[in-house]
């Protein structure tokens, strides 16, 4: 089959083959903002979130664990990972803490403060109630919890900026140490 095709046709299927492709992509960037997390539900991801702003309260003029989205640092460190598996566990044991101890909401989400952080210590401590926590890995979550949320802030460039650090100082990789150097 001779396909004959002009300049100008050329230019105009290529003109809107591109248009599909940055459409494809607007669309993928809008679905993933609308998606709050990619393994935890809804209520999964608030409760991370609602942990994560009382280990790193937000001040005024400083990145926030939203702006910082350390949400989605979480979600991408532990995917795959059998952190995944404690985490869902964890959140849940936050929940079912918050409806035994609280007398108001029933989730911990929807706590103030000042509850979520006498939970929290009760889950560092480890003293927690068998029926909140059957597998007793209270102190484990908390301490992963923690440690995630730190990472995921620091590791931001808004946070970078806001203390002063520079990023990395090497910024063409990392020396070669299988060569000598040059005399």
């Amino acid at each position: 089959m001779n396909l004959k095709l002009t300049r100008r046709a050329f230019i105009q299927l290529a003109g809107a083959g591109s248009t599909g492709l940055l459409l494809t992509r607007v669309e993928l960037a809008s679905a993933r903002a609308s998606a709050p997390s990619r393994i935890f539900s809804g209520h999964q991801a608030r409760t991370v979130l609602a942990a994560a702003e009382v280990i790193i309260p937000t001040r005024e003029n400083e990145p926030s664990v939203v702006d910082v989205n350390v949400l989605d640092y979480i979600d991408r460190e532990i995917r795959g990972s059998s952190e995944r598996a404690l985490f869902v566990e964890g959140l849940a044991g936050l929940d079912r803490l918050a409806g035994l101890l609280g007398r108001g909401p029933r989730r911990f989400a929807d706590l103030p403060a000042a509850q979520r952080i006498a939970i929290l210590k009760m889950v560092e401590a480890g003293t927690l109630p068998v029926d909140a926590w059957p597998s007793g890995s209270g102190p484990l979550f908390f301490r992963q919890l923690r440690r995630r949320i730190v990472e995921g802030y620091f590791s931001s460039p808004l946070v970078w900026k806001f203390i002063g650090y520079g990023g990395r100082s090497q910024f063409i990789g990392y020396p070669d140490f299988n060569r000598w150097p040059q005399q």
